[in-house]
């Protein structure tokens, strides 16, 4: 840090170099949330932005920052951003393999998990393939994070023999003599593995892999936390709570407070506590939960579960009738509520939005018939559009042109990017912002772009609604690419003719069979 301050004082070296360099300090040591604005800072020089070679190293630190913080948004930007430049030159395929392992780890996230693994597995083969200077770091990255994802699935047996992968890339650099960036490797690969054979009951083998652990050196109290499950399980409750206070203060050095990191830590915490007797603590922690989750504003049904089940082993250990008297009132409340709530739809609402709802329900069906029938044409995405104007290119360019860029903007989601505006889409099809206009209003159901891609974001929550009643609204929306949730309710009910939650609740409603009373 102090060689980069004096080469900034006699300016040595160009301002984006010596960014992205002290973004690699940061980096290097995990102090992510220091490393972002450095390496943000470095990618909107002009050198950047038109060099792709830079420009791709930048968005490969951002995107791994940005996935390591939960940050969806910004993460999905990355991708986009990546893929297009990447997508340019043959030899830029390292880098397109780890954009799209970014999106199948997230599509797993999401709970489209087959897709997910398809996608990472497909990713991996890409960067085998190619010749980058990184790649064994990288591939060893990769088999830690399907690891993860297999183990947190319970398919034991395939995360084992990720685990296997993720050890041979790690010794692959220099078998003889390790440095200590590949003693960290190997540490984490040992801490992941305990946790993993933990998990899969076979008892002697994690205790080997932490006796493996042990004697590795390197990482820093982000490595050091993949062996809490482990730690965890073999009820070394006291290693366990070391690891996560160092964790912690790890995180509280970096100002990173409020983040799902922390989230996830406190959680941890609380379920230590929990094993321990100490109610207090845990109980505390689970406080902190909970001031966490209202800060970001989002929860995702697991965190939500997971809270919710340690606040009820807490109250179960807990004798005090205040609490109980609280949650039955709460109870109480809520069945009253929704009653009240439940009735109001069964007689008004359902009848109001039956047809609607059915009308919506065919054209989704006429159109996955044509996708069927015509595979070939169409991205995996679960958002997809018909390219039926290909045969027609010949007589009617701008129809032509809409095809094209409804398929461009379906099959890669560029709705899902908040700034996505007119100039964008003329730029993807190579026309001018009023020939766009033309061709909005003469193929579209939309009178401009502004409208065109909001139509497009509320058909994807609509979709969201039915797959995932654990979303909530406002998490919807932000998913979808939106600023706010008041403008996703008011441009979903012009469309619809409903508010989300009435959709949602119709959706399921109408997927019930219908008694003869009703």
């Amino acid at each position: 840090m102090q060689i980069v301050e004096t080469m900034r004082q006699r300016e040595l070296l160009e301002p984006w170099q010596l960014d992205m360099t002290e973004g690699d300090l940061y980096y290097n040591t995990r102090r992510y949330r220091k490393a972002e604005p450095f390496y943000e800072r470095a990618l909107e020089t002009p050198y950047a932005q038109g060099n792709d070679t830079v420009r791709m190293a930048l968005l490969k630190r951002l995107m791994n920052i940005h996935d390591l913080l939960f940050e969806d948004t910004k993460l999905m930007r990355n991708i986009f951003d990546m893929r297009q430049t990447a997508q340019k030159k043959p030899e830029y395929n390292a880098y397109l393999s780890m954009a799209e392992f970014k999106y199948g780890k997230r599509r797993h996230f999401q709970g489209y998990r087959e897709e997910g693994y398809k996608r990472c597995l497909e990713a991996v083969e890409m960067l085998k393939e190619v010749d980058y200077m990184w790649k064994n770091v990288e591939l060893r990255y990769d088999y830690a994070e399907l690891l993860k994802m297999y183990m947190a699935d319970g398919r034991y047996d395939e995360a084992i023999r990720m685990s296997e992968l993720q050890e041979e890339m790690s010794r692959q650099r220099n078998a003889t003599n390790l440095s200590i960036l590949d003693e960290r490797a190997l540490r984490r690969t040992y801490g992941l593995r305990a946790s993993l054979m933990a998990k899969a009951g076979r008892w002697k083998e994690a205790d080997k892999a932490y006796t493996l652990w042990g004697q590795t050196k390197g990482g820093n109290a982000i490595d050091d936390f993949e062996t809490l499950d482990y730690l965890f399980l073999t009820h070394r409750l006291d290693e366990a709570n070391a690891i996560a206070k160092n964790y912690r203060l790890f995180l509280t050095e970096q100002g990173d407070t409020s983040s799902f990191r922390m989230l996830h830590l406190y959680n941890t915490d609380a379920q230590i506590h929990i094993a321990k007797g100490e109610y207090e603590m845990a109980t505390e922690h689970l406080l902190a939960i909970k001031a966490i989750t209202d800060s970001l504003q989002v929860a995702t049904s697991r965190r939500q579960m997971t809270l919710s089940s340690n606040i009820i082993r807490v109250e179960q250990k807990m004798t005090k009738r205040t609490l109980i008297a609280y949650a039955l009132a709460v109870i109480v409340l809520i069945l009253v509520a929704g009653s009240v709530v439940n009735l109001y739809y069964v007689r008004v609402l359902r009848r109001r939005n039956r047809e609607r709802l059915y009308i919506i329900n065919e054209l989704n069906a006429y159109r996955n018939r044509a996708i069927k029938a015509n595979p070939e044409s169409y991205a995996v995405d679960e958002v997809q559009t018909l390219e039926t104007a290909a045969e027609k290119a010949d007589t009617d360019e701008n129809e032509r042109l809409y095809v094209e860029l409804d398929r461009l903007v379906t099959r890669d989601k560029l709705f899902l990017k908040p700034d996505l505006n007119r100039d964008d889409l003329a730029r993807l099809i190579g026309v001018d912002k009023n020939r766009l206009g033309r061709i909005m209003v003469n193929y579209s159901n939309a009178t401009n772009a502004s409208v065109y891609v909001n139509m497009k974001r509320v058909e994807y929550g609509a979709q969201l609604l039915m797959q995932h009643p654990e979303y909530t609204i406002s998490f919807i929306a932000t998913e979808c690419g939106m600023t706010n949730t008041v403008t996703f309710n008011r441009i979903f009910k012009e469309i619809y003719g409903c508010t989300p939650s009435e959709y949602r609740t119709n959706v399921e409603r109408l997927q019930r069979p219908i008694s003869k009373a009703s």
